[in-house]
């Protein structure tokens, strides 16, 4: 358990310092994934009428993307303003795109496994954003040394791989150009899901991999 914990912050961590974060484009179905949601403007600033809150996990649809990166005065981050429409009540206005995501949030979901890692989350994400296409390897080897991949392409650029071994079984998720809110979000949502259900771990061993994500992102808006 801790060696997948580590292998993600250290993925974390490299993904901060090259990220180069997502683009939108007319048409295209995004995800708000702040916990607390996210504000529906009348118009393009911060200082702008809240038409509503949107709820996290909301599915929206962009009518106008604006190409032209701002600094926000404040939270310092950089982002564009988009034009959305909500699908479920159709109202619209404006939101700041650095806190969506074409990738939905993960899902845990009751019934399944409780266990931390066996409550198939990268597979339950990977069949809602939809595979492509895929192919399978295998050293064709017997006992110990018994190796087996599968590889699926999924929609907007992801990847999902499940690594079959010969005493266990591993999958992982490849997003692409995520920003730091996202990672941050995503990292967190597995993290804070775990550290209620592993018990066979040193105290506080998931607050203190929230602290150093929290370490990075300051760091990054410094």
């Amino acid at each position: 358990m801790s060696i997948k914990i580590s292998i993600a912050i250290v993925i974390v961590s490299l993904r901060v310092i090259f990220v180069c974060g997502q683009t939108y484009s007319i048409g295209d179905n995004v995800y708000v994934i702040p916990e607390t949601g996210l504000n529906l403007r009348l118009d393009k600033s911060i200082n702008s009428k809240v038409i509503k809150l949107i709820p996290t996990g909301s599915k929206l649809k962009i009518l106008e993307a604006d190409s032209a990166t701002i600094l926000t005065s404040k939270n310092n981050i950089k982002g564009s303003w988009v034009r959305v429409v909500d699908s479920l009540d159709l109202s619209i206005g404006f939101v700041f795109d650095y806190y969506l995501s074409k990738y939905p949030s993960f899902k845990f979901i009751k019934g399944h496994n409780s266990n931390c890692w066996e409550n198939d989350v990268l597979l339950d994400f990977a069949n809602e954003l939809g595979k492509l296409d895929s192919f399978e390897y295998s050293n064709y080897s017997d006992g110990e040394g018994w190796y087996n991949m599968r590889y699926y392409t999924l929609n907007n650029a992801v990847k999902y791989i499940e690594h079959g071994h010969w005493e266990h079984y591993e999958n992982e998720l490849q997003f692409s150009n995520l920003n730091t809110y996202q990672i941050i979000h995503y990292v967190n949502s597995l993290l804070k899901y775990c550290s209620k259900k592993i018990r066979d771990i040193e105290e506080n061993y998931f607050k203190k991999i929230i602290y150093y994500l929290y370490i990075i992102r300051r760091l990054l808006h410094t």
